[in-house]
Order: structure tokens, then sequence, then C-alpha cells
């Protein structure tokens, strides 16, 4: 849909965007004091602190991604003999998943588009020239048989990220951007600044704009009285929050204020993004009315409603002011789609491989297409957040390092399913 203008990604903004995705993971936001991530100018490594999982021969592990030329490279040369073999494999597979995650999302390309990609056909068909991608997968099926209806089994396996080498630059998964490569601060902020000086507020405020290396300050006068405007920036994340020191005729201020300016930088922010000014114009119009998360938009925020009785301020208010009290911003999981009408068509129906997926499409066991969520059900098998991973529903409950992991207690286990 949208295709973002060439950008150099550097290894430092691919560590920033690693730890994010890895420390706010369903499977390890809650370990994160067991979890330390750390690079050097050619490697990054993610060590585990597992001494309280009492799993004999696993008290620690390191996974580590190799760094040179503007590549990532990543291996996993252990065998699969035992459970600790299996745990460790595992883990290292999601973690690879995760840095694949990181670079397209870096490149542009949405979680459900990586997802696709992640499969052996798709995987066997990417060169390092053409794509900026090798990756090889190892299938792993531990035997799980489920009956249907007393006809026939249904062996359900999933797949292990092996090894991989990946150009952080020159990665390209053959499809249409969802949205524009990663943006920089400071692009914004260049942007943002174009857009305020173009800007007629219809307050006719006296603003003036001023910018730190990570912060955005807008000052605001009428009448007298002044207000601040603050958007400050770290870890990809742009946010606002009102002054909660001020009484509530000040709070009324600077909330009208913030609420003018909060929708100018997301104007901004979505012309970085490559939406249409009609495309903008139809979001922005719904934006408060209909729900936009955080994880699906890259937008989160709270609204506040002030009482106040003061006339004499920057504009004439009294009685009740409803605006925006805290906004998040994710600079790169912006997205504006589901607040933009989709005259697409449907697809038509089609048929396939019992228990697959191929082309975005999944099958069920009956070889029907389904939804993602119907072909989980039907499958057996639950998705990972995040991760890539099609991993069996009786392999989750054996989860047990650190509430992350899945340490095979037998491997009889499986045989007895």
């Amino acid at each position: 849909m949208f295709m973002g203008s060439a950008r150099a990604l550097t290894l430092n903004k691919v560590v920033e965007s690693y730890k994010e995705k890895v420390l706010n993971n369903e499977m390890f936001k809650e370990q994160n004091d067991k979890i330390s991530i750390s690079n050097t100018d050619n490697s990054i490594t993610t060590h585990f602190d597992l001494s309280e999982a009492e799993v004999e021969g696993l008290t620690e592990m390191d996974v580590v991604f190799n760094y040179k030329d503007g590549k990532l490279t990543y291996e996993y040369n252990g065998e699969l003999k035992n459970e600790i073999d299996e745990s460790k494999y595992l883990i290292n597979s999601i973690l690879a998943n995760l840095m694949y995650y990181t670079i397209g999302d870096l490149n542009g390309y949405s979680e459900e588009q990586m997802q696709n990609t992640l499969t052996e056909e798709k995987t066997k068909s990417f060169t390092l020239d053409k794509n900026g991608i090798e990756i090889s997968l190892l299938k792993y099926a531990p035997g799980l048989d489920e009956e249907d209806d007393g006809n026939f089994n249904v062996t359900v396996g999933f797949y292990f990220t092996k090894s991989f080498n990946l150009d952080i630059n020159k990665f390209n998964i053959g499809e249409k951007k969802d949205h524009a490569v990663y943006l920089e601060f400071s692009e914004v902020v260049n942007q943002f600044k174009k857009d305020f000086d173009s800007y007629e507020n219809v307050l006719e405020l006296d603003c003036e704009l001023s910018n730190k290396e990570n912060e955005i300050d807008i000052s605001c006068s009428k009448n007298e009285t002044s207000t601040k405007v603050v958007f400050k920036y770290s870890n990809n994340l742009i946010t606002y929050d009102l002054n909660s020191n001020e009484n509530a005729e000040k709070q009324m201020v600077e909330m009208i204020v913030s609420n003018l300016y909060s929708e100018l930088l997301l104007k901004s922010i979505a012309t970085l993004n490559k939406y249409s000014e009609e495309e903008i114009e139809q979001a922005l119009t719904d934006i408060y009315t209909k729900k936009v998360t955080l994880e699906n938009n890259g937008i989160e925020y709270t609204e506040k409603n002030i009482h106040t009785e003061n006339d004499d301020s920057v504009v004439t208010v009294v009685g009740d002011v409803s605006g925006v009290s805290n906004l998040k911003i994710d600079l790169t999981k912006f997205n504006l789609d589901n607040l933009i009408e989709n005259n697409e068509k449907e697809k038509p129906v089609v048929t396939g491989e019992k228990c697959s997926e191929k082309d975005g499409l999944y099958f069920d066991k009956n070889g029907n297409s389904v939804s993602k969520e119907a072909y989980f059900e039907s499958c057996g098998v639950v998705e990972n957040p995040k991760t890539g991973l099609m991993i069996p529903i009786v392999i989750l409950s054996l989860f047990g390092i650190m509430g992350i992991s899945l340490i095979i207690k037998r491997k009889t286990y499986f045989e007895n399913i």
C-alpha cells in the first residue's frame, strides 16, 4: 500500500526495536528481570537466567546474532536428542523469529505479511541477492495425532528457524509494503515544523515551536494567558501527558491547545507514512470515536473531562471541557487502515491441503478455507504472538521455564498422547 523513502537502517535501530519486541512479547514480558539484551558493533546477545527453572543442565543460555557489513546472521547448531535440546531449540527459534519480525517491521511490512512468509515454500524461494533473505526452517513434528471422527489422524507439527542471513537494508519479501519504512524522530520533527508553519489555528493563538533532541515544545499565549505542550520521544514512542500539577483552568487551556497540535502531529506522521490527504481527513474524523490501539494502530490515548468556570483564558470556556490527557504514538506501528473505508471485494473461497497455510489462506482439517482462528481451532494449534511459530496446544501446557519457554519433561509424553 505505502512505499517509504529509502533510509539506511542502522544496527542501533535494530537493537532498539528488537529489545522492545522481546521484552513486550507475551511470552517474555513477565520475566524481563531474567532477560538481558546487549550488543557490540558486531553482535546482539540475548542472555537468559534460568537458574530458577530447576531443570538439570540448563541454568543459563545465550542467543547470539552476528552482524557484519549490514547483514545479521544466526545459526543454531544444536541437536534434538533430549528435552534440554528441544527447549533450547525452541527458545532460539522464537528469538530468531522475533528478529526476523523486527527487520520486516522496520522495512515496512505488517505482522500478517511477515507471518505469511514463514512457510517452507516461501522461505525456500528467498535469496540474499533478490530479497536480502536466506533462511532455513526445520519442521518439528513430535507425533501429536488428533483423531478425526475415528476415521484418520492428523499429525500436527511446527517449524523451527534453524538459520538465517538477513541484509537489513535489502530486506524484501516481495509484497507491497504496509507502511512507510521506519521513521526517525528527526524526520517527524521536520515534517511537523513544515505543517506547523502553514497551520492556521482557529483560535488565533500566538504559538512558537522549538525542539530538543528527543522533544517537541509548543508554547502558546493569548490575553496574557500562556501554556506549553510537550511531546516527548523515546524508544520509537512519541508521548504527551497533560500537566497534572496545574489547576483546572490551566489544564483546560493546555488541553485545548494540545488537542489542536496532537491532531496536527498525527497528520504529519500520516503524511510521512504516505497516506493521502483524503485518507488522513477520513481517518482523523473518526479517530476519537472508533477504538484505536497501540498494537493495531500505533496510537493510544486516554480522555479526561475538566470542569471550569473561568472565562478569562486563551478562549472563553465555561463548564465542561473534554479532551485527550495522554497520547502515545508508536512510529513503527502507525496505521490508519481500519479508519479508512475499504471497498475491496471479498476473496473467493478456495480449498487446499488439510491443516495447511498457503499464500495467506488457512485450510482446516477438512481442507476448507477458513479464518486463521478457525484454522488454529480445527488443527489443534495456537499462534504465539509475534513469533510466527505455530505451536501445538498440548505443548503449550508444558511451558515451564520462567513461564516463557517449554520444557519437555519426558520425551515419552508425546508418545502417549
